[in-house]
């Protein structure tokens, strides 16, 4: 089902007292920190693991999140899917055959003259650097991988489009084996050529398109004309969530939150490495406030979440994850001046963000410089 468009929400503030500016993240910092959660990110949550053919050929290769167990455990990874194959039966690919060796087989101009000569999708934008790669996409946020029939990343939009959770995605060509490679009596069967449409929860980038293939026995699967494209982020859209509002689409900044009357509105920021899915910041806002409810202060006072923004945090274009900023009050896109920075040879930059708003009165903890806080919606 098709995610319901964005309805963009303006929240004007009326101040009773000072709205001072305050709070930054420190990205690289935060990157530091995640490095190793990043790393141990389980292989079949980056792309394909085995030949696309394999994957596909007995049944659609399952999406590699499942947002129903993300939701629930707000962290949770899930595994692709797929069934076994029969033994010893045969492939086809709707590439072009190309029969000379795999170090030939990447640059034959029938291959990479499509990859070079694309029309960008409508709606997306080529990934930077990223035409004619002799590797595909392994980065987190992998949803599936589709087989094309012709060499059409305007198909691959399509897909993505379908696909709520996709940013991105990266249509190649691929040397497949034509049948089981224990088959083969030398076990190097002849080749075909799969186009692979691969799609992402966050956008792709040409640094992270390493798989160039393996050996299967003496079979070597290689690829070549390998694009990246990314969805615009005003194209973004995604289904409402029950008891928040509409959300701000921010785009490609996150808030600067101020202070009011004093009062510190940020609460914490949470990250996770499956696809991006405001749904999960939702969960954790939620359980946020449940949290501080149970555990006052001793003036009975505790910070609610009323408000979150979920965005994607990259370094140097590579995703680093769902990044969910918590926040006791709701504020408009004049504070939404945070597009990231640099720092020494690294680039931090921000994409996607969206805000959410809880639905009905906000909940201010019991504390009493802020309860004079008033917004009001307007579409």
């Amino acid at each position: 089902m098709r995610a319901a468009a964005l309805i963009p929400l303006a929240i004007g503030l009326v101040a009773a007292g000072p709205v001072e500016k305050r709070q930054n993240f420190n990205f690289a910092a935060i990157a530091a920190d995640r490095a190793d959660e990043i790393a141990a990110i389980s292989a079949d949550n980056l792309g394909p693991v085995d030949p696309v053919v394999l994957a596909t050929t007995v049944v659609e290769a399952t999406s590699a999140y499942d947002a129903t167990a993300a939701i629930a455990a707000a962290t949770s990874a899930v595994t692709a899917v797929v069934e076994k194959r029969e033994a010893c039966q045969t492939y086809s690919g709707a590439g072009p055959v190309v029969t000379s060796a795999p170090s030939d087989w990447v640059n034959a101009e029938v291959l990479t003259n499509p990859a070079l000569t694309a029309d960008v999708p409508s709606g997306y934008e080529a990934a930077p650097s990223f035409t004619n790669l002799q590797g595909a996409v392994q980065q987190m946020g992998y949803l599936t991988v589709k087989t094309l029939d012709s060499y059409s990343p305007a198909q691959c939009a399509s897909y993505c489009d379908d696909e709520p959770l996709c940013m991105g995605f990266n249509v190649y060509f691929e040397r497949d084996p034509s049948e089981d490679t224990s088959c083969a009596s030398d076990g190097n069967p002849d080749s075909i050529t799969t186009i692979a449409c691969t799609l992402y929860a966050y956008h792709v980038a040409a640094s992270k398109a390493t798989n160039t293939g393996q050996y299967r026995d003496n079979f070597q699967v290689v690829i070549t004309g390998s694009n990246g494209y990314n969805k615009d982020s005003s194209k973004q859209s995604f289904t409402s969530i029950d008891g928040y509002q509409a959300p701000q689409n921010f785009e490609d900044a996150c808030i600067n939150a101020p202070t009011y009357n004093d009062f510190d509105s940020y609460i914490t920021y949470t990250t996770y490495t499956d696809a991006y899915d405001p749904r999960v910041c939702a969960k954790a806002c939620d359980a946020q406030t449940e949290y501080d409810k149970e555990h006052p202060n001793d003036d009975q006072e505790y910070k609610a979440c009323n408000y979150f923004v979920a965005y994607v945090m990259a370094k140097n274009e590579e995703p680093q994850g769902l990044f969910c900023a918590l926040y006791s009050l709701p504020w408009n896109s004049t504070y939404a001046v945070n597009t990231g920075y640099s720092w020494s040879s690294d680039v931090y930059t921000i994409y996607n963000s969206l805000a959410y708003t809880v639905s009905g009165d906000l909940d201010f903890g019991n504390n009493e410089e802020i309860e004079d806080f008033v917004y009001e919606d307007a579409n």
